[in-house]
């Protein structure tokens, strides 16, 4: 159980690059439809290196094993295909919204997985449980009152053309619903039979093969948009490919290394503790933690007091849940 509560914080904290990356896209006018094209094709690259030499290399290792029930299959590709829109979403939001406030929005979803696990009977309900979600979700609609800076709004006026109504709040809320049931997909898929559930290279590949079933659509909806615009070829579409090509080839190593040895990890020995819906809290604590000291640090961004606010509610909130799980 100690090495699942390590496993799931060290996961978390490795979200704050992905969350990181995301917001850098987006900074430099890449976007976040780029960013995921071409992370989710290193990710999807270095995941078949690895399974292919491992299975060359070392036949029959557990950690190679070419097996998965179709159920876990079918959650872990759901979850690819969700997660993709919930981080297009992230992005939209903090193109226009201070990124911080949207990765608290987006990032306190874990409620989701928390109720599935309640009505699964997996996860007793409880009083703390109880102030727990309340405390998150307060957080959630403190969160939501925070305000774009003015330059941010001036800078991205432009932008904002074909963004759907409501602005980066109605993104950032999007995202949280779909970060939610992403989560609720993959904690399925964690709670398959041992003898047949997919090792973790394996839920990468199918994670990624979901990603890229909407990936594809999207790229071409939106190369068919931008052709009968007509609009003029991005004449910094070289720097901003090469540019990403860096940050996601980075993001893509550390994603790989959480999936590999810590997240699927701590998944599957806090669940065979009965411990399951213990793992969200924790990795969301440590990415929300570990998110607002990069925000602070690295992009100059000063929390507004309902950013403190909202955030102090939806830690306050995992603590609750977290020690109601384990307790129970």
């Amino acid at each position: 159980m100690v090495s699942g509560i390590l496993f799931a914080i060290l996961t978390g904290l490795s979200w704050v690059v992905s969350g990181a990356v995301v917001g850098l896209a987006e900074k430099r006018g890449c976007g976040t439809d780029r960013q995921q094209l071409i992370g989710n094709a290193f990710k999807l690259l270095l995941t078949l290196a690895v399974l292919g030499a491992g299975v060359a290399l070392r036949p029959g290792a557990p950690a190679f094993a070419l097996r998965s029930d179709t159920v876990s299959f079918l959650w872990m590709v759901l979850c690819g295909f969700l997660n993709y829109w919930a981080i297009v979403c992230m992005g939209r939001a903090m193109r226009d919204g201070p990124n911080g406030v949207v990765w608290t929005i987006v990032q306190s979803g874990f409620v989701f997985p928390f109720a599935l696990g309640v009505a699964l009977d997996n996860t007793p309900f409880t009083a703390a449980n109880a102030a727990g979600t309340a405390c998150v979700l307060a957080g959630v609609a403190f969160c939501g009152k925070a305000k774009g800076t003015t330059a941010r709004r001036a800078a991205r006026s432009e932008t904002r053309q074909g963004f759907w109504p409501g602005g980066w709040k109605a993104a950032a809320f999007a995202g949280f619903a779909l970060c939610g049931i992403t989560q609720c997909a993959q904690c399925l898929a964690a709670m398959g039979p041992a003898e047949t559930r997919p090792t973790a290279l394996l839920r990468i590949l199918f994670e990624m093969t979901g990603a890229f079933a909407a990936i594809v659509p999207h790229r071409l909806w939106l190369w068919r948009r931008n052709r009968g615009n007509d609009a003029p070829r991005d004449p910094d579409l070289g720097a901003k490919y090469r540019y990403l090509m860096k940050i996601c080839a980075v993001q893509a190593a550390i994603y790989f290394i959480s999936g590999f040895w810590w997240l699927y990890n701590a998944l599957d020995r806090l669940g065979d503790a009965g411990l399951i819906a213990v793992a969200n809290p924790l990795m969301l604590a440590s990415s929300l933690v570990g998110f607002t000291i990069y925000c602070a640090l690295a992009l100059r961004e000063r929390p507004a007091p309902v950013q403190i606010i909202g955030t102090a509610f939806a830690l306050a909130g995992i603590a609750l849940v977290a020690a109601s799980a384990a307790a129970s």
